[in-house]
């Protein structure tokens, strides 16, 4: 039997039983367990350049990851493995989807999610099954890596003319 409102989250009434993914009509307790899911840990969210910078300062920012064209919806793959419990320690220096793929991979997560699928395997290291909540970091990672090389450019052709 489903779980009521004011239950805690039960993986068994939700995951792997064929059920459809509704974002609108999820109780409580399974919204809370895909924004546990999601949530970038404070220590890489840190890494983020915030989006309040000027645009100099984010002209000035030196970025570790820089934005991956090549990837693709074929590429990085939602798997059903457990998710390592530690990222690799490059992980950083990863290359980053475009914005459209990250957000086209977290829109997928949810049903992804209740069939089954439990990590993020990107192909710089397919053998390394990453947490669900990369998919926000790569969201966020990528809107700031395109505004900044937008900016980039604007700011070269200020400079050339």
């Amino acid at each position: 039997m489903p779980q009521l409102e004011t239950d805690a989250f039960v993986a068994s009434d939700w995951l792997e039983c064929g059920r459809i993914f509704e974002q609108n009509h999820l109780p409580s307790s399974v919204r809370c367990e895909i924004k546990q899911l999601l949530t970038v840990p404070a220590s890489i969210r840190s890494t983020i350049p915030l989006q309040t910078l000027s645009v100099m300062q984010l002209l000035d920012t030196n970025f570790v990851a820089a934005l991956d064209h090549n990837l693709n919806s074929k590429s990085i793959t939602l798997a059903t493995c457990i998710p390592h419990t530690h990222i690799p320690n490059n992980f950083l220096m990863w290359t980053v989807p475009p914005l459209h793929l990250a957000t086209q991979l977290l829109d997928q997560f949810g049903q992804a999610w209740f069939d089954s699928r439990a990590s993020v395997v990107h192909p710089y290291s397919p053998t390394v099954h990453l947490p669900f909540w990369v998919l926000s970091y790569w969201r966020d990672d990528s809107h700031v890596l395109e505004a900044y090389l937008t900016w980039l450019k604007s700011h070269d052709w200020i400079l050339q003319g």
